[in-house]
């Protein structure tokens, strides 16, 4: 398994503004509309395929992956900005971290109110995955969150560290919809 930069940027933000998973009795004290997110992840460890899946490889294919994968973790680091939509609907109902649910996967909502929310989850099978994610919102319009992300198979271990930071723009959303994931993105 390979952690791309989608998978490292697409945790930390996915979960911005919408991470009050099953909460639905807890409101946020966020507004409505159009949010701008932020965020960066740094990485550490080692490759998450095993050195025995990469003696395998041809040599040129074997330096393609470990070149991807350090380009991937090189452009996690930058910030990288995207809007999204956030409807009152939403704020209402019970909210996703915009990723599938993973029978090999518990979560548990550590904290819940409506200004903080924390998130852990342990996944188990060939790659083991521990995950954290605190977020708090500063005010109805800004909301600032870290994420925790533990990967191991085989022999190998690679950690990220992810910064995200939300602020809300307007109550009107224009072109873009709610409940999509990643939208508008740019990297700095």
């Amino acid at each position: 398994m390979c952690i791309g930069r989608n998978v490292l940027i697409g945790f930390a933000v996915s979960a911005m503004p919408l991470l009050v998973a099953q909460a639905a009795d807890v409101t946020p004290n966020v507004k409505p509309g159009l949010w701008q997110t932020t965020a960066s992840v740094q990485t550490a460890g080692r490759l998450p395929m095993s050195e025995a899946d990469l003696a395998q490889l041809p040599a040129h294919t074997r330096a393609q992956y470990e070149a991807a994968m350090k380009s991937a973790m090189a452009d996690a680091e930058r910030p990288h900005t995207f809007t999204s939509c956030l409807t009152v609907e939403q704020l209402r109902k019970e909210l996703s971290f915009n990723f599938q649910n993973n029978p090999a996967c518990k979560r548990t909502v550590v904290a819940s109110s409506s200004s903080r929310w924390e998130m852990h989850e342990e996944c188990v099978g060939e790659a083991k995955r521990t995950t954290i994610a605190r977020f708090r919102a500063v005010n109805s319009e800004e909301i600032r969150g870290e994420t925790q992300i533990t990967m191991t198979k085989a022999d190998r271990t690679i950690t990220s560290k992810g910064n995200v930071y939300s602020k809300w723009l307007g109550s009107n959303c224009g072109a873009v919809r709610p409940g999509a994931d990643i939208q508008n993105q740019t990297s700095k």
